[in-house]
């Protein structure tokens, strides 16, 4: 008996620990080894691979804020404005104001003095959404809607979708119609939320939701799915705005090709 209740009580700790696993964060640790390489060694062009994945899949790290704050005062002392390409600066100050908090003084100087660089408007706009980057970062790290084997990104848009936060489910949206991540659970969701907030995207909506409403009318008729055309001849019905309502009479077409 007691021999029994060992056992069990062996089968709930490590049912416990896997369930927490599963619950944790992704592990980024090879993406931030790759990308440290990249933006203390690499060209210009690698950096810009490097940051743009970096921001767009929202790898939190000090010791990438470091690298990042490094090269870009390196790039501000020694350039004088001269040959230095805007989308590569930007690149880094982007990725900077995503991945870490640690570094605003760098952002700041470039806010201050970056007019050889043409750098203040875009350096001061970043700043403004560090502790925006730093939530989304969090939300996107989660793994619980993580399947073994299952694409990641398809957790990490999951985690925005469901996210109380319009400008993070515009994000998410976004990122499902450029990268093309088309899993049946995502349109589940997106056609989940369509009715609860299709009435409240008048012409009084704020950006980010009508935006997002859009992205999700568009993405259903990616989905190749004809139970959603049903849910988007109701969106036409609807109050929506009438980017909506444009969005969502494309994806009745493309659900009919």
């Amino acid at each position: 008996m007691k021999t029994l209740r060992c056992l069990l009580c062996l089968w709930l700790c490590l049912t416990i620990s896997a369930a927490y696993a599963m619950d944790g964060e992704f592990d980024r640790s090879a993406d931030i080894a790759k990308h440290l390489e990249s933006i203390k060694t690499g060209t210009r062009i690698t950096v810009i691979d490097a940051t743009r994945d970096i921001f767009l899949t929202g790898i939190s790290d000090p010791r990438l804020g470091a690298a990042l704050s490094e090269r870009l005062l390196r790039e501000i002392d020694n350039a004088k404005g001269s040959g230095v390409p805007k989308q590569y600066m930007e690149s880094m100050v982007r990725a900077l104001a995503a991945t870490s908090t640690e570094y605003g003084p760098t952002l700041q100087r470039l806010a201050d003095d970056g007019q050889t660089l043409r750098m203040n408007a875009f350096a001061k706009g970043e700043l403004g959404n560090m502790a925006w980057y730093k939530k989304r970062n969090e939300v996107m790290a989660s793994r619980k809607f993580h399947r073994d084997g299952a694409d990641v990104r398809i957790a990490r848009t999951m985690n925005l979708l469901v996210a109380d936060d319009f400008r993070m489910k515009e994000f998410g949206a976004d990122r499902m119609n450029w990268d093309r991540i088309l899993d049946s659970s995502l349109f589940e969701e997106i056609a989940r939320q369509i009715p609860l907030y299709m009435n409240q995207v008048d012409l009084k909506a704020p950006r980010e939701q009508v935006n997002a409403m859009g992205y999700y009318a568009k993405l259903l008729g990616f989905s190749g799915n004809l139970k959603y055309r049903e849910l988007l001849e109701t969106v036409l019905k609807s109050k929506a705005h009438s980017q909506v309502k444009k969005h969502a009479k494309g994806a009745l077409a493309d659900l009919r090709l």
